[in-house]
């Protein structure tokens, strides 16, 4: 069977066939779940992130600027953020306290 085009869907089923069928299916399986779970957690725009965080809109778009927090640049003007991963960006400033 020959396939014309890279991004072709009779390529992508031959390829996720033959994955399956050369025993990695089960590894796979969990992959592709833990992938579709990443992708379909709730994104969020400004005033619902600043709703979730406690952070003001004006704060988030500083941080988002500044490289601080991941987002997902939806079109010309939307601005999407993922609550997990703008916790997690968050956490790794936070600073410690100091020991007396």
């Amino acid at each position: 069977m020959r396939l014309t085009s890279r991004k072709s869907p009779e390529r992508h089923e031959a390829i996720v066939s033959l994955f399956f069928c050369t025993g990695f299916g089960a590894v796979a399986n969990e992959t592709m779940k833990s992938l579709q779970l990443k992708i379909m957690e709730k994104l969020l725009n400004y005033s619902q992130l600043s709703a979730a965080t406690g952070l003001r809109v004006r704060t988030l778009r500083y941080l988002k600027d500044a490289g601080v927090i991941p987002h997902i640049k939806a079109g010309h003007k939307l601005v999407l953020f993922q609550v997990s991963r703008v916790e997690k960006a968050l956490l790794k400033r936070e600073v410690k306290e100091i020991a007396r």
